[in-house]
């Protein structure tokens, strides 16, 4: 209707708001008459005028119309607005599951790094305590060594020689 009679979208609201006003102004003499009438009361009206059946139906198919575009603006409005939201969700739900992804990654790496510093922390220990075990293990074999050196025949001539010659060079005049 609205190509029909040239108008923009705005003026055909105006007129559309303009015509449910008339029909509620027809509708209120069309029940005045008739109250009128029931109480024997002779009013004299041209009914036809005010019951142009063509020109309601008309105005119905208008307003129809109208309701209809506002009805289709709406629904394009809201399925725009319902797929934006379903995109950022997708968005936020794929950000999300990388997120967690890295997390996961991160956790395993350094539960990783952490059970080999514990292994290597283990494995220190171990080898110090060894060291320890072979050095005390090395000094008494070297103790029994030169205990056994100390009572061989060899090491006790070799004292008694060292001692004769240091007997004599303390005896030589300088």
């Amino acid at each position: 209707m609205e190509e029909e009679l040239a108008v923009n979208s705005s003026h055909a609201f105006s007129l559309c708001q303009y015509l449910s006003y008339s029909r509620g102004e027809r509708a209120s003499r069309v029940e005045t008459v008739k109250d009128a009438e029931e109480a024997n009361a002779t009013l004299k009206m041209n009914l036809s005028e005010i019951q142009n059946i063509e020109l309601l139906k008309a105005v119905a198919q208008f307003e129809k119309e109208i309701h209809d575009k506002k009805a289709e603006r709406t629904a394009t409005i809201l399925k725009k607005s319902s797929l934006e939201h379903n995109t950022s969700v997708n968005a936020l739900k794929q950000r999300m599951l990388s997120t967690e992804e890295q997390l996961a990654n991160e956790t395993k790496f350094r539960s990783q790094e952490h059970k080999r510093i514990s292994d290597m922390e283990k494995a220190h220990l171990e080898m110090e305590k060894r060291m320890r075990d072979i050095s005390d293990q090395l000094a008494l074999k070297e103790a029994e060594l030169e205990k056994k050196f100390q009572s061989t025949n060899t090491y006790l001539n070799m004292q008694k020689i060292l001692q004769s010659k240091n007997a004599i060079i303390q005896r030589m005049p300088f």
